[in-house]
Parts: C-alpha cells; sequence; structure tokens
C-alpha cells in the first residue's frame, strides 16, 4: 500500500472522526514536512502561537511467552527518551508473561499501521489501529494542559488538551518511562 505522507491519511481522517464524534475541541495545523520531533515542535509552535508540549508515539514490538508477539504504542514527551531499564521493570509487572521488547521496524510499523512510516505514528493504538490493543502514556505528560502530535501525516498536527486526549486514547496504563 503506498500512501502520500505529506497528505490525510486514513488513519489522519479516523483520529479525526474519533475526535469529532466525541465532541472534542481541537486544533488541527497544516505545517511543513516534518520528520523529527525537533521539526515538529518549532512548526507546533509557530502553527499555533505558542510553545506546545509535543506527544510523540514509539511502536514496540513485545515478546510474550504465553501469548506471543504484540505491537504496543508507548506515548511519550517528544522532547525525551524511553528509558529502557524502567520500561523493562514496568512490563514485566503488568504482563505477566513478558519476556523483552525492541523498537518496531519499519517494515513493521508499516504492518501494524496500514503503510505509516517513522515520524508518522500518532499517539494512539485502538480504535485507529484495531490490531495495536496496548497504548502507554508516559506520566509526564500529565503535566501539562495540552498537548500537540502528528495527525499520521508529515505535515499535520493536532492540538488537544491532555484531559481530552486522555479520554479518547483509553490508555492501557499511565507510568514514568522516559528520561
Amino acid at each position: 500500500m503506498s500512501i502520500n505522507l505529506n497528505a490525510a491519511t486514513p488513519a489522519t481522517e479516523k483520529i479525526i472522526s474519533l475526535l469529532d464524534s466525541n465532541n472534542i475541541d481541537y486544533r488541527r495545523i497544516h505545517h511543513p514536512e516534518c520528520r523529527t520531533s525537533e521539526e515538529s515542535a518549532k512548526a507546533r509552535a509557530e502553527g499555533s502561537g505558542g510553545f506546545v508540549i509535543g506527544a510523540k508515539a514509539i511502536l514496540m514490538k513485545v515478546e510474550r511467552k504465553e501469548v506471543g508477539t504484540e505491537f504496543h504504542v508507548f506515548v511519550l514527551p517528544g522532547n525525551k527518551q524511553i528509558n529502557s531499564k524502567i520500561l523493562k521493570k514496568s512490563l514485566k509487572n503488568q504482563l505477566d508473561d513478558f519476556s523483552r521488547f525492541r523498537f518496531a521496524t519499519a517494515e513493521e510499523m508499516a504492518e501494524q499501521t496500514d503503510g505509516l512510516i517513522p515520524g508518522t505514528m500518532p499517539p494512539f493504538g485502538r480504535p485507529i489501529f484495531e490490531n495495536l490493543v496496548h497504548l502507554f502514556i508516559d506520566s509526564y505528560l500529565l503535566d501539562h494542559e495540552v498537548l500537540g502530535f502528528n495527525a499520521a501525516c508529515l505535515t499535520q498536527s493536532l492540538i488537544v488538551s491532555t484531559q481530552d486526549y486522555i479520554k479518547v486514547a483509553y490508555p492501557t496504563n499511565l507510568f514514568a518511562f522516559s528520561n
């Protein structure tokens, strides 16, 4: 499947539909192509009139002894990195049969998200991507009233209140896993 990632994707429209159907206020920003969190932060600041904390989504491949392979979405501040030691310990506590995890490859991401590439992963699992059951959100994001995140393409971002995002994202858990 070939998708123009500079234009709205099917996932973009699903996100907009989810927000609209839940009466969530949001701002949709069109901006130049952004491939990094830093570029996105600058574009969102210019488009929204000020700094907005970015929420980036990372797709991870998680191996479980009984269930097998799953892909989980981890959402954290755009200016932070995943702390692998904390994440491993937390996953062991939350998933009884947890074995190991790693970043999903670009190919795996495309398979799990109907063609998205790194840099376009929005901070959602279900219902946007039915096969991505678990969504984990870094609790640091709760310190901010609003979030900015990509809209499943390289040229659009959405600004939404943190509480409204949590309401429609259906996270599996919220805990600190970044540094």
